[in-house]
């Protein structure tokens, strides 16, 4: 800073020291109080830190009163103004020398500040500083020591690092005050230390945000998530933290409370404007005089604005409106639990819950003021840190809760939080709620109680069979963060699903019914039967000797409310005749009848699944019609030997029926079906004839996988055009396609039989044959000779989209050169492709190859610098790659530093599995065992871009995938080798290396809450992994990679589409994917797992 001494206080502050003040200001009266001094005291009360000033009204006497003492010892930090007359009053000089007592003992900040005079005058006690002394001299000529003790005093404070405001930025009082509160503030803690355990990071993380973009640029920020997780606490810091920053700021709290209706919001206003303007009851006329008064008064000047727990949009409208209502480098912060009004917003922040380290240290600090518990209460803490599931506000609310307790007081307590949620935590989490509209709230209680964890498809198509318009509502759940989706499943915080079940136990008794011994009581009372909506009985508790007693199937007699009905096995003592009118969907798995009859009285299900049950037949009765039926699903009814007309269910679109073992026949008006999307007939094995048309205009996936008597597939009329998925493999019987295949011109994944051989030399015409495979994306062709037939001629032809190409257990002996064309394909496999001994020309978008189990594989071309995408080889398995010193070079080192050097020029994740057993020579950090310590950077300013790990791999299990879960932890713990595992891999063992890449990014999430300098990588599989090195990869190992061009999707094979579920899943193939990462908290470990 301009201006600014060279020495520099050696005294550092505890970060355990209670303050009373932030800052105490020394200064003489006479020369600063109403100039310097106040403008500096203004600017330190605008930022947020808490300031003492001596006003005078304290009594004056010949020493400082004790309330000045007092005062000086409980700032964090003084700030000594000199000036011309400050030497001449005894008493500026006593509070020195207590400031520089302050700063010896307790660690105290001492800046100094040069008003008016110059800094060697106070050092050496020149010009009216040397009167001054005189004077005192004079004075106290029989108390020379107290002169002494002031003349050290002010030498001392006087050589600190400070301020000479003449020489600060030209001069200028105004910008030498903000780099004074700007010092300030980068050691002051404006929030309690509790309030800000584990929220550190988040602040940092929300300050970069607030700095991206132009300088010039008014920025929104939104700062979203479920209650209590912190979003205020975090804003509130960076308020703090920053506001001295900006011509003015405003932090309005509360929003959503004290904005029920345009008074408050006018309120509201009023506020904004008397803090930014720094005019005490600032007025406005109304709303709209409100706006105006906003855009006129704050249009020209840079503020920081704080709208905390937002919950409307017209809140926003109202307050900040847009981005021209004020001046450039403006930051406004929006928090809220709703991302649905983030709209504005030009980034979102979402923080994260505590990590377990974290989350102890702040229920401590509130349970016993101090950082761990005791040790009698260890065990009794982490019961309740894990019950508030790591959220801020259950933890701090918990621990004040538990604060001074005795033991019997804790135990007892922990078992009530078991059985009723605590009032204050359920009453800030209830808030959500209570911002839903009807059907959103039937929703949330609905997952609550019986749905978290389960597919948000099949959720959705239960819930929409009840009217609740389950898309939409989702949506908004996850936007209100009430819920999340994680891996396509539903999941919701424990706390806030105790609240959802608690809801309905207090205000809906009896609607929605999951627990066993609840579900006993219900269906023995015909009261609660004819009240209850939704019975949910898992299948655990099914099998573990449910309290559930079968009941008669008159029960269901009573039920008039009934929608839903989940349960398995006997839940009846015979075979129901009669179900509830109300019925929408019927799941009951392990049903033990021999028969069930679909009658009219079930005119409104839209559900009925009935896997794995006794059934031999399902009847339905005749000339009904079931208008609201979509979905049937029979999988695994082994007994069932043929299935029904559903001429009679004319809007069913889902329908499996596969590994029905005994089934023989499928009724016609199965493949005449207008509405039938997804069709699954696999592991049928004694299905030999289907009906001779397949006639279904809605038709997307047919799965025939493994029908294995299948004799031949049915013509296919012209309206089923739509189909996106065939699978006949396994279907060995079938070996060619009728010519109608033709009619299939939206085919985009097609699957084949072993024998399949006129897939594309059909009995059609050739153009018909190019229209036929023009939109595949993925074709899979495993132990097919229908390559080395046809791929000679240029394939760019034949599959212009084709992204994924399958030939496992192919019989080529080459990789025809002409694939090489293929201008699309990102994924290509090779496994167990026994005869195949070369690999040269791939396609230039390569991303996957995989060329497993190819014995005979001894050569393969140049992968490192060619195919600029490709980030995931694997060749396991191929023994003939080692033969040869030039080529185990190649492998080890070559190919593996060249792959790794470019993933890291594009910051792009990496996976190599290669044959071998050395470790590559640039791996100089190695050792034996399955865990080794590095060495990161902890600066945010270092070079490092990422890290390459390595390891060895030993197995004879050929069948098993080289999968590899990498856990980080802080550093501790002993390497080791699994010897049994090495003891069974020993023999014919199979040695692999491994290699991967990890970006910066990646890194930054795997070490967040490890608190170690040093943390351990463990590298675990099924295999034996015997030996492990980590190389750290700076800047300055790569080489820019100017000619890349534009970034391409990302092919992810774990998001490839699962034709178990392709009814329910878009095509998004090739989508991008992050790798995901699970914490342990009990452990402190991070996992990120590799196939």
């Amino acid at each position: 800073m301009d201006g600014v001494l060279a020495t520099s206080s050696s005294s550092t502050t505890s970060p355990y020291t209670r303050w009373t003040y932030d800052v105490f200001i020394s200064f003489r009266g006479e020369d600063t109080r109403n100039n310097f001094v106040d403008h500096l005291y203004a600017a330190l009360q605008r930022a947020g830190i808490y300031t003492f000033k001596d006003d005078e009204k304290l009594q004056r006497g010949k020493s400082i009163s004790p309330e000045l003492v007092k005062a000086i010892q409980e700032s964090m930090v003084a700030v000594v103004v000199f000036s011309n007359n400050y030497a001449n009053s005894s008493w500026c000089l006593e509070e020195l020398v207590k400031i520089i007592e302050c700063r010896d003992l307790m660690g105290q900040r001492v800046l100094p500040v040069f008003y008016d005079v110059d800094p060697s005058d106070v050092r050496g006690q020149k010009r009216s500083y040397h009167a001054a002394f005189e004077q005192h001299e004079v004075k106290l000529i029989d108390n020379m020591e107290k002169v002494t003790r002031w003349r050290e005093a002010l030498e001392a404070a006087a050589s600190l690092s400070g301020w000479d405001v003449q020489r600060t930025a030209s001069g200028r009082e105004a910008e030498c005050i903000k780099q004074i509160v700007r010092n300030i503030l980068s050691y002051t803690v404006s929030c309690p230390v509790e309030s800000l355990i584990g929220m550190e990071s988040r602040v940092e993380d929300v300050k970069s945000l607030l700095g991206k973009g132009s300088s010039g640029d008014v920025c929104i920020i939104g700062i979203w998530g479920m209650g209590g997780i912190g979003k205020t606490t975090i804003a509130r810091a960076v308020y703090h933290q920053i506001s001295y920053e900006f011509e003015g700021s405003s932090f309005v709290e509360d929003v959503r409370e004290n904005s029920c209706n345009k008074v408050g919001l006018k309120s509201l206003q009023e506020k904004l404007l008397s803090e930014i303007l720094m005019e005490e009851h600032y007025k406005v006329k109304d709303c709209d005089d409100g706006i105006y008064q906003i855009r006129r008064r704050l249009g020209r000047k840079k503020v920081l604005v704080v709208l905390d727990d937002v919950d409307n949009i017209k809140q926003i409208q109202f307050l900040v409106g847009g981005h021209e209502w004020f001046g450039p480098g403006s930051r406004i912060m929006i928090t809220t639990r709703d991302a649905h009004l983030l709209s504005c917003a030009q980034q979102k922040y979402t923080p994260e819950l505590l990590k377990d380290t974290e989350s102890m240290k702040l229920f401590s600090r509130y349970a016993f003021k101090a950082d761990i518990p005791p040790k009698d209460y260890e065990n009794l803490s982490r019961v309740v840190v894990r019950h508030t599931g790591h959220l801020p506000i259950a933890l701090k609310v918990l621990g004040s809760h538990f604060c001074g307790r005795k033991l019997d007081f804790w135990r007892s307590a922990v078992n009530v939080l078991t059985k009723i949620p605590h009032e204050e935590i359920n009453g800030i989490l209830r808030l959500s709620y209570n911002g839903l509209n009807i059907f959103e709230k039937k929703i949330f209680l609905h997952i609550a109680c019986i749905f978290k964890g389960m597919e948000r498809g099949y959720v959705t198509r239960v819930l929409d069979s009840f009217g609740f318009e389950a898309v939409s509502g989702i949506i908004v759940l996850i936007e209100k963060s009430l819920l999340t989706i994680s891996n396509g499943n539903l999941h919701m915080h424990d706390l806030i699903q105790e609240m959802g079940r608690y809801i309905v136990c207090e205000c809906y008794p009896d609607t929605i019914v999951w627990v066993p011994e609840e579900i006993k009581e219900v269906m023995t009372t015909s009261a609660r039967l004819e009240t209850v909506e939704a019975i949910v009985e898992t299948k655990l508790d099914a099998f573990s000797g449910r309290p559930v007693q079968s009941c008669g199937e008159e029960v269901f007699n009573s039920m008039k409310k009934l929608m839903l009905l989940h349960v398995a096995l006997q839940f009846t003592s015979r075979e129901p005749a009669y179900f509830p009118e109300q019925l929408r969907w019927l799941s009951w798995y392990l049903y033990p009848f021999q028969s069930l009859l679909i009658n009219g009285g079930m005119a409104k299900l839209v559900g009925l699944e009935m896997q794995s049950g006794q059934m031999k037949q399902l009847q339905i009765e005749r000339k009904i019609i079931l208008p609201n039926l979509k979905y049937m699903d029979l999988s695994f009814s082994y007994y069932m030997t043929s299935f029904p007309d559903i001429s009679g269910v004319p809007n069913l679109e889902s329908l499996n029926l596969s590994n029905c073992g005994q089934l023989l026949e499928v009724h016609q008006s199965v493949l005449l079906h207008d509405r039938i999307i997804h069709l699954d007939l696999r592991s049928c094995l004694i299905l030999k004839i289907l009906p001779s048309l397949i006639q279904m205009k809605s038709l997307q996936t047919l799965l025939l996988k493994c029908c294995s008597s299948l004799e031949r597939f049915p013509e296919v009329s012209r309206e089923t055009g739509n189909l996106l998925l065939l699978d006949i493999n396994g279907c060995d019987k079938i070996r060619t396609l009728p010519s109608s295949i033709k009619h299939l011109t939206s085919l985009t994944i097609l699957i084949t039989g072993k024998y399949v051989s006129n897939i594309i030399n059909n009995p059609c015409t050739q153009t018909s044959s190019k229209h036929l495979l023009s939109r595949l994306r993925i074709l899979y062709l495993e132990r097919n000779t229908l390559l080395q037939c046809h791929v000679s001629s240029d394939p760019s032809n034949v599959w212009p989209s084709l992204e994924e190409l399958c030939l496992r257990s192919s019989l080529m002996a080459r990789l025809p050169s002409s694939i090489s064309q293929m201008s699309h394909l990102k994924y290509l496999n090779l496994t167990n492709c026994f005869n195949l001994k070369e690999v040269h020309e791939l396609p230039s978008l390569i991303q996957v190859l995989r060329a497993d189990r190819c014995g005979c594989l001894h050569k393969i071309g140049d992968l490192s610098s060619k195919y600029k995408w490709l980030f995931k080889i694997s060749l396991r398995h191929c023994s003939k790659l080692l033969k040869g010193e030039e080529s185990q070079i190649y492998l080890a080192n070559m190919l593996m530093k060249s792959v790794v050097q470019k993933c890291a020029a594009v910051n792009h994740r990496l996976s190599i599995v290669v044959p071998g057993s050395k470790m590559p020579n640039w791996f100089s950090n190695h050792r034996l065992g399955n865990t080794i310590a590095v060495n990161l950077p902890q600066s945010r300013n270092t070079n490092m871009i990422g890290l390459a790990i390595c390891c060895h791999i030993r197995s004879n299990w050929n069948n098993i995938p080289a999968s590899l879960r990498i856990k980080f932890r802080p550093s501790g713990g002993e390497s080791s080798i699994d010897k049994q595992k090495l003891s069974r891999a020993a023999k014919h063992a199979d040695s692999v290396m491994w290699i991967g890449y990890m970006s910066i990014d990646i890194l930054k999430n795997l070490c967040h809450g490890i608190e170690s300098e040093y943390p351990v990588i463990s590298l675990e599989s099924k295999h034996c992994v015997t030996e492990c090195g980590v190389c750290v990869i700076y800047k300055d190992d790569i080489k820019p990679m100017t000619d890349i061009g534009s970034w391409i999707p990302d092919y992810d094979e774990l998001g490839r589409i699962d034709v178990n579920r392709a009814a329910v899943e878009e095509f998004q193939h090739g989508r991008w994917s992050l790798p995901t990462f699970s914490f342990d908290t009990e452990r402190n470990e991070t996992t990120i797992q590799f196939e």
